[in-house]
């Protein structure tokens, strides 16, 4: 607790158990009214972290903060129809080849190209071996997306 009297552990974790998704460090700061230049905010987040209250998946580069494994830690709500059709693919089928992903979803490779390289870089999905698989968070995306099972004509 800082000097004033305010709880910044609390305040951190009431805005993250509110929270469906993860968050990045500015929203998190921002939703609890505290600034990201307050070094008692930053020092109890830290130790949040350190105690594993608080969990951190890096993105891209960026640290996302979340409680509950349910939160997603991506920002998935920009993912177009394709990567929807690509990540639920892969749920089904596991491990599939980019020639294999765009013969399944009867349209050009350079376009299921796309959306495999979209979605490794926001960590979806990961490249072995020349086989494209989900990732933890790819699979947790899909479990958010599709709580009750994958909808046959989302893959045509």
């Amino acid at each position: 607790m800082s000097a004033v009297g305010r709880d910044y552990a609390r305040d951190l974790l009431a805005v993250l158990e509110r929270s469906p998704r993860a968050l990045c460090k500015s929203e998190l700061f921002g939703r609890a009214r505290v600034s990201m230049a307050n070094p008692d905010a930053l020092a109890e987040l830290d130790r949040l972290v350190r105690e594993g209250r608080v969990r951190v998946a890096v993105l891209n580069g960026r640290r996302y903060y979340y409680v509950h494994d349910g939160q997603l830690v991506a920002d998935v709500a920009k993912l177009g129809y394709r990567q929807r059709q690509v990540l639920a693919l892969l749920a089904l089928r596991g491990p599939m080849g980019a020639g294999d992903v765009a013969r399944a979803l009867r349209c050009p490779r350079a376009t299921s190209g796309k959306a495999l390289v979209s979605l490794a870089r926001r960590g979806l999905v990961q490249a072995k071996e020349g086989l494209y698989e989900l990732t933890d968070i790819g699979q947790k995306v899909v479990r958010v997306f599709w709580p009750h099972g994958i909808p046959p004509a989302l893959l045509g």
